[in-house]
């Protein structure tokens, strides 16, 4: 197993390694080799990963990115930290002032945050005497332009539109709620049952579900985010305030809601009630969703992928 760029430069013999003057240029050539060949392994991995909207990542994964940090576009000072804008950036986990032999590593929630395509730093990068800098003038004023290798970033690409959401007629925002409801409509048009079109309700609220049958709530707590609910098979990051439905030591069942957002009625033409049951098929004639907080839904995206025949009603109870 080759570990290391040294040991891939010894396979290439003891003259190359020991005699060759240029040494120094031949290390260059062979580490941007490897990481051109680590690179096209990434790109065929991230192909196979997305035929599968469940496991396709959200971001695609570059080996190497030089971001540029333009002075005259850079908004903040000391007690906001100072933002670079960074479109498309999901995950950065480190940023070098170089790709070999980096004298300046900083690191991602230390160093700097990524937050709402913005790329902002605790201390004025621009600043560093171990950035690279180069002039920028501009309209008679003079600006600097700094230089940071991203090391192992993830970019947002729109595939999980293009590849999935296109062919459901879905639009959305890359994040893991529009894959949830990206899978939450696929489930319901394979098997419209209480159960998938609960789950696609609560991926449009929002609105989050137990994962397993069993488990037992441990802990109910606040965090900055929300309510933070802990079992002992998952943990929930309830990512706003809400009504929870459950407290330490309910037992719930896969699908249960953790918060109390809405209620799903099965109904014939006398509204009698046909079934509460979560994978049974629907059966009956009218689905009622009930609402119990102020929210906004997609109706049509709803009646559209229920089957033919179901009349979708909406009852707001707020």
């Amino acid at each position: 197993m080759i570990h290391t760029y040294e040991r891939i430069f010894e396979l290439l013999g003891p003259f190359w390694f020991d005699i060759y003057e240029d040494g120094d240029i031949l290390r260059s050539v062979v580490r941007a080799n490897v990481e051109l060949y680590a690179q096209q392994q990434q790109e065929l991995d991230y192909i196979r990963d997305c035929a599968s909207l469940a496991h396709m990542p959200l971001g695609k994964l570059r080996q190497w990115k030089l971001l540029p940090l333009m002075e005259r576009k850079m908004d903040g000072n000391r007690e906001r930290g100072y933002a670079f804008y960074l479109p498309g950036c999901i995950k950065l986990p480190l940023l070098m002032n170089r790709m070999t032999d980096a004298s300046l590593v900083l690191f991602d929630e230390i160093d700097y945050k990524v937050r709402f395509d913005e790329l902002i730093f605790k201390e004025n990068p621009l600043e560093n005497p171990l950035i690279a800098t180069e002039p920028t003038p501009e309209c008679g004023k003079e600006f600097v332009t700094g230089y940071l290798w991203a090391f192992r970033g993830e970019w947002d690409q729109g595939d999980l539109y293009h590849k999935h959401g296109r062919a459901l007629g879905i639009e959305g925002v890359t994040s893991e709620r529009y894959r949830r409801q990206l899978l939450a409509v696929t489930a319901v048009l394979k098997y419209p049952s209480l159960g998938t079109l609960s789950e696609l309700v609560a991926s449009l609220l929002d609105t989050p579900l137990a994962k397993t049958d069993g488990e037992v709530v441990q802990n109910v707590s606040e965090s900055h985010t929300g309510p933070l609910v802990v079992t002992d098979h998952n943990v929930y990051r309830i990512p706003r305030k809400g009504v929870l439905s459950v407290s330490e030591g309910s037992v719930l069942k896969r699908g249960d809601q953790l918060l109390d957002d809405f209620e799903i009625v099965e109904s014939c033409k006398h509204d009698s009630i046909v079934s509460k049951g979560a994978d049974i098929p629907l059966r009956g004639n009218f689905i009622i969703i009930k609402l119990k907080r102020y929210c906004r839904i997609d109706e049509d995206l709803i009646q559209r992928v229920l089957p033919p025949g179901l009349i979708l009603n909406i009852y707001r109870d707020w």
